[in-house]
């Protein structure tokens, strides 16, 4: 693993954290209110899913790459819990977990097809002859 500093007034310098970022925003658009006012109590879920989902490149969840091991995530509802507002919890957690994963799965998917379809076009378009003197914006 190496250290790699950016400067936090480029941004651009750090396409992993601004990529991560976007996902995680995606995520949290899809459950934030229309006011917008309860992305912070979703965040924890959204970066638990996201780091438990399978990388691409790496074919392994960043929680496993950085511990060597998968989270013990197996509460069940049906066990006594305490409370009902406890089991109905664990219940939607359940399923905000799956959609979430189903929700990388597709973002993974399509930035994979959008990176085929550049490497694809680049790879059969013809570069633009300029004439010398020409200027072009």
């Amino acid at each position: 693993m190496k250290l790699h500093f950016t400067s936090g007034y480029h941004p651009e310098a750090n396409g992993q954290t601004k990529q991560a970022n976007q996902t995680l925003e995606q995520y949290l658009q899809m459950y934030c209110s229309y006011q917008q006012d309860n992305w912070d109590m979703l965040l924890p879920l959204a970066e638990f899913a996201y780091n438990n989902a399978l990388n691409a490149s790496t074919g392994v969840s960043p929680f496993f790459a950085n511990k060597g091991y998968h989270p013990n995530i197996t509460v069940h509802p049906e066990y006594h819990l305490a409370s009902q507002k406890a089991c109905n919890y664990v219940t939607n957690l359940d399923e905000v977990h799956q959609f979430l994963r189903n929700e990388i799965k597709a973002a993974q998917d399509a930035y994979k097809t959008l990176a085929n379809c550049y490497v694809t076009c680049a790879a059969t378009s013809t570069p633009q002859q300029y004439q010398r003197g020409r200027v072009k914006f």
